[in-house]
């Protein structure tokens, strides 16, 4: 931009009702949930490393009246002046019987199932948006090639979204060198004996070691983008749920790396190929090769938290949008029935053995 900045555009996704949950891509269907030793925080200004370069523009959340998926519009707006979309995210991953039975997450070879009335009841409630977080087009393992079943699956998503006349983002969860375990770190066998539903090799963190896999994942998205780049409805390339390096290393190619401090991480592995500041760009010039519309969204490291977004580095794409996932605090968000914390509150919100008062000021 013309001052040198750059705009943080965040949007936030509003649903009038609960009849459908929103699924975020971290803490999607698992058997067991994992909680993980969180690293204090501190100011954005305070971090070493940090040149203070990034500037937030506010964007006020406006209720504005649905914005019909027909074609003939330019995309970007739904993405500017404002919060135009709301609806939900919805999460799908690959079923595996050997782990899931027949029943878990359906029948396959994607679940869990979603059908024409759920996107129906979705938009009845008011949303004109699904954030569908999916599995990619390509295989995970080499030679990473197209997996006619995720295509038939997310073609078969799509179609029922626009019936219910909504728009869409596809978000890619796995892809080549990504298999769906990245989400359940820790559930494993090896890690929990007593309590783990996986062996440790349906791991595959091979994209943040081996260039080949980063490549194949820039294919996989120029050839998502020429297929999709004229449905009206897909409004959002968002290119990868959670990146998160940080913890999982390479694995099982490399150690794990448990890195949770950003600017430790970036002075030591910066520029390597655990640092996805190095990989989006390759995916926004392969996108922009065959679509020079639709916007992109990139989230940061470490699950996109918001801790991360100031060490992203701007493509210099006029129409990316960097996104965050908002998961704090954790023991809040991420607990299950029966509900033992309230918002506002009190209680240990950073698992420093001291209770927290949890309001609007805390957050």
């Amino acid at each position: 931009m013309a001052d040198g900045r750059w705009k943080i555009i965040l949007l936030i996704s509003i649903i009038a009702g609960a009849a459908m949950g929103v699924l975020s891509c971290h803490s999607a269907l698992s058997r067991h949930t994992s909680e993980k030793e969180q690293p204090e925080t501190q100011g954005f200004a305070d971090r070493p490393g940090f040149s203070g370069a990034l500037t937030f523009t506010p964007v006020a959340t406006t209720y504005l009246p649905l914005v019909s998926s027909a074609g003939g519009f330019d995309k970007w707006t739904l993405w500017t002046g404002g919060t135009h979309l709301r609806g939900a995210n919805i999460y799908q991953r690959r079923v595996y019987p050997e782990l899931d039975g027949a029943e878990f997450m359906g029948p396959g070879p994607v679940g869990p199932p979603y059908t024409q009335a759920d996107f129906d009841a979705l938009a009845a409630l008011g949303a004109n948006y699904v954030n569908v977080s999916h599995p990619g087009l390509f295989t995970e393992t080499a030679p990473y090639t197209l997996d006619q079943a995720m295509q038939d699956n997310l073609d078969n998503l799509l179609g029922m979204i626009a019936q219910a006349d909504m728009f869409a983002v596809i978000t890619f969860r796995t892809g080549p060198g990504r298999s769906e375990f990245w989400a359940f770190w820790g559930e494993d066998t090896g890690a929990d004996p007593g309590g783990g539903w996986f062996d440790p090799s349906y791991y595959n963190n091979r994209v943040w070691g081996d260039q080949a896999a980063q490549d194949a994942w820039a294919d996989m998205w120029r050839y998502t983008a020429q297929r999709y780049k004229d449905n009206p409805i897909v409004v959002g390339y968002d290119l990868m749920c959670e990146p998160n390096s940080n913890e999982v290393g390479s694995f099982p190619v490399g150690d794990p790396l448990d890195a949770w401090d950003p600017a430790d991480f970036y002075s030591q592995y910066g520029g390597t190929l655990y640092d996805w500041n190095q990989f989006y760009p390759d995916i926004t010039a392969a996108i922009r090769e065959v679509d020079a519309g639709t916007p992109i969204l990139i989230g940061g490291m470490a699950y996109s938290s918001v801790e991360w977004l100031l060490y992203l580095t701007p493509t210099g794409d006029s129409r990316t949008v960097y996104t965050v996932h908002q998961y704090d605090p954790f023991v809040y968000t991420h607990q299950e029935p029966l509900l033992t914390y309230s918002y506002p509150g009190v209680f240990d919100a950073d698992w420093d053995g001291e209770d927290d008062n949890v309001n609007r000021a805390w957050l």
